[in-house]
C-alpha cells in the first residue's frame, strides 16, 4: 500500500468497460482499456514493458487517455490542462569514498560526511543560479547514509535524490550541472565520487485537441463549474510515455474529503479519497470513449468509413 489511488483506478476502469460493453453495439469504433502495472516502478515503470510486448500490436490508439485520483480538488471537479501537466522524474545516487580514521585525527583522513555535506549544499545552486527562473526544475535529496560510530570518521557515504523539471533542455542542463559539481567537489576535498544518474518518467504532455474533448465532456456529464485550468505538477507520471507515442491526454479527477480543511496528499501513509469520486470516476472515464469514437468517426471521409 502506497496510498497514490492505485486501487480506485482500476476498479473506476473496470466500471467503465462495464458501462461501456452495454452499448458497445452503438459505438463506432473500439475501446482498450489499459490496466499498466509497475507505475511507480521509476525509472523502468509499466508503459514501456508493456508497449514493448506488444500490448498494441494489434491495435495502435488512435487517441489515449489517464485518470487519477487527485486530493486538492473537491469531488466533482475534473483538472486538466493542454500541454505539460505532470513533469519529467529522474532519480540520481550518489557514493562519496573518502577515508576513514579515529574522530580525533581528522587530519589522517577525508571525511566523507564533509564532503557529502559541501557538495549536497553545493547541489541546491544549481535550481537557483543555473536554471532560468522562468522554468521550473526541483533538485531534492531523500536518503543518506554515512558513518558506524560516534568516535569514527565516516569513510563513505551514499544519498540518493530526484531532478523534476518540464523541459528537455532545462533537464539537461541540471544532469550536466549535477555531476560537474559532485565529481569536482570530490576531487577538491580529495575524495572520490561515483553517480548513478537514471532517467526516469518523461513529462506528462497533453494534446491540445484531446484535452479540449476531457473539458467538453465533463462540462457536459458534470456541469459548466465542474472543470478546472489547473496548474501542473512536477510528479513524475508513467503515462507520459504513452503520450510520447500517441495524442491523447492526462486529466485529474477530485477526491478530497469533505470537511477536511487540510488534505493528506498522495503517498501519504494516511491518504484517503471520498469514495463518492468513484461513480463519478467511471462516468468520466466511459463517456470520454464515447465522445472520442464519435469525434473521431465524424472526422472521417466517406472513404475511410
Amino acid at each position: 500500500m502506497h496510498a497514490c489511488g492505485h486501487d480506485a483506478h482500476t476498479a473506476m476502469l473496470l466500471g467503465a468497460g462495464i458501462l461501456l460493453n452495454k452499448v458497445q453495439q452503438k459505438l463506432p469504433g473500439r475501446v482498450l482499456l489499459v490496466f499498466q502495472p509497475a507505475e511507480e516502478n521509476s525509472p523502468v515503470g509499466g508503459a514501456i514493458p508493456m508497449i514493448q510486448d506488444g500490448v498494441f500490436d494489434r491495435y495502435q490508439p488512435d487517441v489515449i487517455f489517464g485518470q487519477h485520483v487527485w486530493p486538492d480538488l473537491p469531488v466533482g471537479e475534473i483538472g486538466i490542462r493542454s500541454g505539460p501537466i505532470m513533469g519529467n522524474s529522474d532519480l540520481f545516487k550518489v557514493r562519496i569514498k573518502g577515508a576513514g580514521g579515529h574522530a580525533s585525527m581528522p587530519h589522517q583522513t577525508t571525511d566523507a560526511i564533509i564532503v557529502a555535506n559541501s557538495i549536497i549544499m553545493n547541489l541546491q545552486t544549481i535550481v537557483s543560479r543555473n536554471v532560468n527562473p522562468l522554468d521550473s526544475a526541483v533538485l531534492s535529496i531523500g536518503k543518506i547514509e554515512g558513518g558506524s560510530r560516534h568516535n569514527v570518521i565516516a569513510e563513505t557515504v551514499t544519498f540518493e535524490g530526484t531532478v523534476r523539471t518540464y523541459r528537455s533542455e532545462v533537464k539537461e542542463e541540471v544532469k550536466k550541472r549535477l555531476i560537474s559539481i559532485v565529481e569536482g567537489g570530490a576531487e577538491s576535498l580529495k575524495a572520490s565520487a561515483e553517480i548513478e544518474y537514471l532517467d526516469g518518467y518523461p513529462a506528462t504532455v497533453n494534446t491540445p485537441e484531446w484535452a479540449e474533448r476531457i473539458r467538453t465532456t465533463a462540462h457536459q456529464l458534470l456541469g459548466s463549474s465542474s472543470t478546472l485550468e489547473i496548474e501542473p505538477s512536477l510528479g513524475g507520471e508513467d503515462f507520459g510515455r504513452f503520450l510520447l507515442r500517441y495524442p491523447g491526454a492526462f486529466f485529474w479527477l477530485g477526491t478530497a474529503l469533505p470537511n477536511n480543511e487540510k488534505q493528506k496528499p498522495l503517498h501519504h501513509s494516511q491518504f484517503q479519497i471520498d469514495e463518492r469520486s468513484l461513480s463519478l470516476g467511471v462516468e468520466m472515464m466511459a463517456q470520454a470513449a464515447i465522445d472520442t469514437l464519435f469525434q473521431l468517426d465524424e472526422g472521417k471521409s466517406e472513404y475511410d468509413k
